[in-house]
């Protein structure tokens, strides 16, 4: 009992939305080195997160979506459709306000690539969105921080995949499938970027 209860608490302290939210203030933190410039741009980007969320809990409302884990692969398919779109809109603002070369911009154009991935790959197989997320925010912190962040943050990767099984969300193909997923496209879009410039 106690191991379920730790596994849900890590499912959800460490889910998607933690990640979706810290992404940003870190990423102009980094860039900038000024944390009045890295809250506006969170705010920003709360705006975004805030309208998914709100997705997610008016269609559960509407009986659009059965649990908050999206467990129905077919469900899946209708949120990602929905924040596909919210997530292109967040690009193209991102992209117009600043540029294509803001590290903001990058991470919201990997965003969208994992969203398409895994729009994509749902057709297939259950791919743990969880697990693609915290694989996507430690690799991108390593590349941005440097190997001792990644070192760092690492566990968050067994963590999360032991929370996710415990919880019997995903099998082990699953897991590895979301993973991979957010990994590769995290490291493509890096070093697409970092090639362009």
């Amino acid at each position: 009992m106690k191991r379920e209860f730790l596994a849900q608490f890590v499912s959800l302290a460490l889910g998607p939305l933690t990640f979706l939210v810290l992404m940003p203030l870190i990423i102009v933190y980094r860039q900038t080195g000024n944390l009045g410039y890295a809250l506006t741009w969170e705010l920003f980007s709360l705006f975004f997160i805030t309208v998914g969320v709100a997705l997610l809990f008016i269609g559960r409302g509407q009986g659009v979506f059965s649990d908050f884990d999206l467990s129905i692969k077919a469900e899946r398919q209708k949120f990602y459709h929905r924040v596909l779109i919210l997530a292109l809109i967040y690009f193209i603002a991102t992209a117009l306000i600043k540029g294509l070369f803001f590290h903001l911009t990058v991470v919201i154009f990997s965003t969208l690539l994992i969203i398409v991935a895994f729009t994509v790959a749902n057709n297939f197989i259950k791919a743990s969105i969880h697990l693609g997320i915290v694989c996507a925010f430690v690799f991108s912190m390593g590349l941005f921080f440097g190997p001792y962040v990644f070192i760092w943050l690492f566990f968050l990767i067994p963590l999360m995949a032991w929370s996710r099984f415990k919880l019997k969300k995903h099998t082990l193909k699953e897991m590895l499938t979301g993973g991979l997923l957010g990994t590769a496209i995290t490291l493509f879009s890096f070093f697409s970027w970092k090639f362009l410039i």
